[in-house]
């Protein structure tokens, strides 16, 4: 009875935090999220890119986090499908 009930908690606790990101985000939180986190990433290049004496002159650089954003539905429809 332990066996079963420990292989049990042990794979709902693998399950857990994508269960709590998707009914805490739902898709658009999800793409926020993405956006956001792409965005940190540029934002670090950016400052980098910066240190070393480069330049931007525009917010151009967060293009990536947007369409990343965008396309997340879409990503995240394949990888629902490709589970089954």
């Amino acid at each position: 009875q332990w066996a079963h009930c420990g292989a049990r908690s042990t794979r709902q606790a693998r399950r857990s935090p994508q269960r709590v990101f998707e009914v805490m985000f739902g898709v658009f939180g999800q793409s926020v999220s993405v956006f956001v986190l792409v965005g940190i990433h540029q934002l670090i290049g950016y400052w980098v890119h910066g240190l070393t004496g480069g330049s931007y002159h525009t917010l151009a650089f967060l293009i990536p986090a947007l369409i990343s954003a965008i396309i997340w539905p879409l990503v995240r429809l394949f990888l629902d499908r490709l589970r089954l």
